[in-house]
């Protein structure tokens, strides 16, 4: 039978992990058989001793070493063969029934997200969307400063850019071409879960990230994205709301240590 759904999950020494996040997967709510898991080897490992049998596994053979998760992911979408596709980081996970809850919203409008919850090193959750939206719009994405990941039908699926940010441009990529928005799932979240010591506490890592929102305007504004024309401005506008946000996030280091709860501390001084 072929599989509904694939699920890309790049793989860099994930091996403390992967067990939780593949648990995940099998408490989405579909049929096992329905499912494909696309593990990625960025590290060289192999990682066959995380196929639990339940279901199709794909192990795409080991590519370049340290290449990146954009061009991780790439890898695995040329194998993949479900009618829709799905991303799980290998240190991640999804809540119950994730995919049976957003498939039905994909099958409709083309693709669905989830509403991402923020994991710290602590334990302690942040939700950076309000409970109220039930759509993630381009002016949203660059409003809230998080990653969001697409269950998306595979022909709409675009490749990954090997540079930082490259799942924020992908998920803007996507809203574009589904016209600014697309329907946010209800009840089920993506949950991001952050490792002690990440670098994105650090002022070198904003500094890169800002470098790099720089490019991605260069791009958009270029023609260079699948951003349609008519949509270009919004997307610009998406970015300079991110670098506006970087850049409040470098002013307060080292006083703020997570940017996740930086972006939570100032929606709640802004809110109504």
């Amino acid at each position: 039978m072929q599989p509904v759904v694939s699920v890309i999950i790049p793989a860099f020494q994930a091996q403390r992990y992967l067990g939780a996040a593949v648990k995940s997967i099998r408490a989405c709510g579909l049929d096992p058989e329905a499912v494909e898991i696309v593990i990625v080897s960025d590290d060289g490992s192999r990682y066959d001793a995380f196929d639990d049998g339940q279901g199709p596994f794909l192990f795409p053979a080991p590519g370049p070493v340290r290449s990146g998760v954009g061009p991780a992911r790439n890898r695995g979408l040329e194998g993949a063969h479900g009618e829709f596709i799905a991303f799980l980081d290998a240190d991640d996970l999804w809540s119950a029934r994730y995919l049976e809850i957003l498939l039905p919203l994909a099958r409709c409008h083309g693709a669905a997200f989830a509403r991402t919850a923020i994991e710290n090193g602590d334990g302690s959750l942040v939700s950076l969307l309000p409970e109220r939206g039930e759509w993630l719009t381009l002016e949203e994405l660059g409003r809230t400063g998080a990653s969001f990941r697409p269950l998306v039908h595979r022909d709409l699926v675009g490749r990954f850019e090997a540079m930082l940010s490259q799942d924020t441009l992908h998920a803007a990529e996507l809203l574009a071409l589904c016209g600014g928005e697309l329907p946010l799932a209800p009840r089920v979240r993506y949950r991001l879960r952050l490792r002690h010591g990440s670098v994105s506490a650090e002022l070198d890592f904003s500094r890169r990230v800002e470098r790099t929102y720089d490019e991605i305007m260069r791009r958009i504004a270029g023609g260079k994205t699948r951003i349609p024309p008519e949509l270009q401005d919004r997307a610009l506008a998406l970015y300079r709301q991110k670098k506006a946000d970087n850049r409040a996030f470098m002013a307060a280091l080292p006083v703020a240590t997570s940017f996740y709860a930086f972006m939570s501390r100032r929606a709640e001084l802004v809110s109504p």
